[in-house]
């Protein structure tokens, strides 16, 4: 199973990104295999989900404002590539994802950095 490690950033709180997250991996028919709440504004989270999903949950990060690392845009684009290349009986492959979050420097949108570094 492919894994991949996302770190982004968010102009919400952590509460209301942690349910944000956690609804797009639902949706995905994805499940939360471990959640933590880093101090003091920052989240961790590991989830799988089918790699058929992974296009809308890519959609839902931005529809929300949430700021993804170049790495991270590369990640998920490939992964959307590569579902789009598979061949169709591969529908059940699966992807594993290691999501790190922090919140938004207070003085954003002038913040070009994470304000908290969350560690793995």
């Amino acid at each position: 199973m492919p894994t991949i490690c996302l770190h982004i950033q968010s102009p919400l709180d952590a509460n209301d990104l942690r349910s944000h997250l956690v609804r797009l991996v639902l949706r995905g028919e994805g499940w939360v295999l471990e959640e933590k709440t880093l101090p003091p504004a920052a989240y961790s989270m590991r989830f799988e989900m089918p790699m058929s999903a992974i296009a809308d949950f890519y959609m839902g990060l931005q529809e929300h404002g949430v700021l993804l690392t170049p790495m991270a845009h590369r990640r998920l684009t490939e992964m959307c590539l590569c579902d789009k290349h598979l061949e169709s009986g591969n529908e059940a492959r699966m992807i594993s994802v290691h999501l790190h979050a922090a919140t938004l420097a207070p003085n954003y949108p002038q913040a070009g950095h994470f304000s908290v570094q969350a560690s793995a």
